[in-house]
């Protein structure tokens, strides 16, 4: 079985979101693994000296145990048009390090930046972010998502975003969507809906 992942954002020499990537983590490894003891990052993960105040991916792989800590410096890539691509069968309920079908279908994307995917005609996520869209007043997020991001949580959480079905026939009833995951905000990464190529 592949590795699972666990992709924390650190900036300002600070960990974001680390009890919600705990419990993600626990529960996968309670869950694949039979773990009954758990992990919190909040007392394992350590800032190496050179990791200073930029936004920096801190990439934790593991099966039951943590097995690699990685650090790099993450810049947000312009995202101005997605391509809509089925993933009719595709299970991504846990986050594993092997990407390789993700990989696959964003090479689905021909001339756009990137994929927003989608299953049984309704809106999941892209390749590597959950999703918002927002009507003019809020933003909402699909409830057919296929990763449950941390982000995600801690935006529905806050009540910031809420959640509901969107189908592909829904996108164009909203002005744009953002992506989100733990490196990126709402909306620092936007496309107009008008930019999806379908």
């Amino acid at each position: 079985m592949s590795l699972l992942l666990e992709t924390i954002r650190c900036e300002n020499r600070r960990f974001h979101n680390l009890e919600l990537h705990s419990s993600r983590m626990n529960q996968a490894r309670k869950t694949l693994f039979n773990a009954t003891r758990e992990i919190d990052l909040s007392r394992v993960l350590e800032l190496p000296d050179n990791v200073g105040n930029d936004r920096h991916k801190c990439r934790v792989t593991y099966d039951l145990d943590i097995r690699t800590v990685e650090f790099e410096r993450y810049t947000l890539k312009p995202m101005r048009s997605l391509a809509l691509v089925e993933v009719s069968g595709l299970d991504y309920r846990f986050k594993y390090a092997d990407r390789t079908r993700l990989l696959k279908l964003a090479e689905k994307r021909g001339n756009a930046d990137g994929i927003l995917m989608a299953r049984d005609g309704h809106i999941t996520d892209t390749s590597y972010a959950n999703v918002a869209f927002y009507d003019g007043s809020g933003w909402f997020t699909p409830s057919t998502f296929l990763l449950a991001g941390t982000k995600r949580r801690q935006l529905l959480d806050l009540g910031i975003i809420a959640e509901c079905s969107i189908r592909v026939a829904d996108m164009l009833s909203f002005e744009k969507l953002t992506l989100i995951n733990a490196l990126i905000d709402l909306g620092e990464v936007e496309v107009e809906t008008s930019s999806i190529i379908l």
